[in-house]
Parts: structure tokens; sequence; C-alpha cells
């Protein structure tokens, strides 16, 4: 079976697995959360970060690294359906919490203050400065130009490695 291009289109089953394991397991997470499917988080010794600030019964369903208990907390979310619906919907209402452009922004802030805050020497900037994207961003834009303007589609302004 092909994994669909488009994770919305899967977003029609109640329930969905995630797991660590050789691929990006760290994303699929968050997907299932943005969807209204009930994520069921299989038990692992590495787990992604955002499994941090998730509750078990409350935004998603445990599942025992064995899988021993898997049949058993399927069959509770059938027989269970507003509780399975309601620990959809708190998912994805931490998702729009966790995952909003502002938080990733902040998120992206702290860690390079605490890197900067590490660091050993002065760096030195470019002779070529990039301004700040965010706002092209939190409109809705994908790319932003070198001057901070949003880019016209023409690739000869992009950065290249040998500037």
């Amino acid at each position: 079976m092909e994994f669909p291009e488009d994770f919305s289109t899967v977003s029609g089953y109640k329930y969905m697995i995630g797991m660590d394991g050789n691929a990006a397991g760290w994303g699929r997470g968050p997907l299932i959360m943005a969807s209204d499917s009930v994520l069921l988080a299989i038990e692992s010794h590495s787990q992604p970060l955002y499994m941090e600030s998730i509750i078990p019964w409350v935004h998603y369903v445990p599942i025992k690294k064995d899988l021993s208990d898997l049949k058993e907390n399927i069959q509770w979310l059938r027989d269970n359906d507003d509780k399975a619906k309601e620990i959809a919907l708190n998912s994805k209402a931490l998702y729009k919490v966790l995952y909003n452009i502002q938080n990733l922004v902040e998120d992206c802030g702290y860690v390079f203050k605490k890197y900067a805050s590490m660091m050993k020497y002065e760096p030195v900037a470019p002779d070529k400065k990039f301004k700040y994207c965010y706002n092209i961003l939190k409109d809705g834009h994908t790319r932003c130009g070198r001057d901070g303007n949003e880019e016209d589609g023409d690739d000869d302004d992009d950065f290249d490695e040998g500037e």
C-alpha cells in the first residue's frame, strides 16, 4: 500500500499509529495530531520532542512497545466514540498551539540565543545581510528574498552557496 502524497487524504481514519523507527516518525505524530484522527502512540526509548507536550488519554492513546494492548485500546476507542472524538479534538487544538508560526519562530529564537550564549568567539556577519522574514511568512508566503521582501519567483536572486 502506498502512502498518499497528501496527508489530508488519510484524515478520514478514526485512529492512526505514530511510532519511531527508521523513517520520519518525529513528523508523523504532529500530522496525526493536526488531523481528525486519534494518535495511537507506541512507547519507545527515543520519543520525539512533541511527546513532552502531550498527555496520554487526553491528546493521544498510549500503546505498549510490544503492542500487547493495541487491540484492547482500539476496542476501548470503538466503545467510547465520544471520548475518542474528544481526544482527537484535544490533540488538534494542542497542535495549533504548538505548531503555529509565532511559537515556532519564538522557539527558534530561544535556541539561537542559547547557542549564541555558548559561543566562544564573536561571529562575523557576511557582506550581504539577510533581513528577518517573519512578517512575510506570517502572511502566508512561503519564501522571502535577501532584502526581506517577498520573492518574485526569479531564481536569479536566490542565495547561492558560492556567494
